[in-house]
């Protein structure tokens, strides 16, 4: 049964010995997973210690990387984003992820200053600005526009300036910005109120 597989696969992630390959393969088990029904979405959340192998092994990596094998993994925030679309529930407990994803926005901005390859860099800012989207339609965390306002006046400074090179992190900011309009026309809808 799920509930029984799910601490070993985090085990495994949080095992060195394992290679990178295989972190890989586990983590692409889990977006499978995560993307197959609200039940088992639910049950990956519900269980805490599969979402923080998550983040120390694919999100929470060094910065700058001390090698390749190091580096995040913008698959697993698209993970997070598949488990905070399942449900308001899931959402709620993701909501703390949000403010880790913040390190992507001031490390990736601009991309090509990155410490990550210019590709990697692009994929982790499009997926941390649609996982705040899919928080921000559940009415959550929508204060992180206030609290990382420096941060994100930056990326909007290069979204809308000439060395700006991808439609998709535009479209994804974009959406983001639309859904946080809607939440400051409706602040009782969010939390927390602001």
């Amino acid at each position: 049964p799920l509930p029984d597989l799910l601490p070993q696969v985090s085990k495994l992630m949080l095992d060195p010995s394992i290679p990178p390959e295989s972190q890989i393969q586990l983590l692409d088990v889990v977006a499978r997973l995560s993307r197959h029904s609200f039940t088992i979405a639910n049950t990956i959340c519900d269980d805490g210690t599969l979402v923080n192998a998550m983040l120390k092994t694919y999100i929470q990596t060094p910065i700058p990387p001390i090698s390749e094998g190091s580096l995040p993994n913008s698959r697993a925030v698209s993970v997070f984003r598949s488990l905070a679309a399942a449900s308001r529930s899931n959402a709620r407990r993701l909501v703390g992820t949000a403010e880790i994803l913040l390190r992507f926005i001031t490390t990736c901005v601009p991309p090509q200053d990155s410490p990550f390859p210019n590709e990697l860099s692009l994929g982790l800012l499009k997926e941390t600005l649609d996982f705040f989207t899919t928080l921000a339609q559940y009415g959550l965390n929508c204060n992180i526009a206030t609290i990382a306002s420096e941060q994100l006046g930056n990326l909007s400074s290069h979204l809308l300036g000439p060395q700006n090179t991808s439609p998709a992190l535009t479209a994804s900011w974009l959406r983001l910005l639309d859904i946080w309009m809607v939440c400051a026309r409706d602040p009782h809808r969010t939390s927390p109120h602001h």
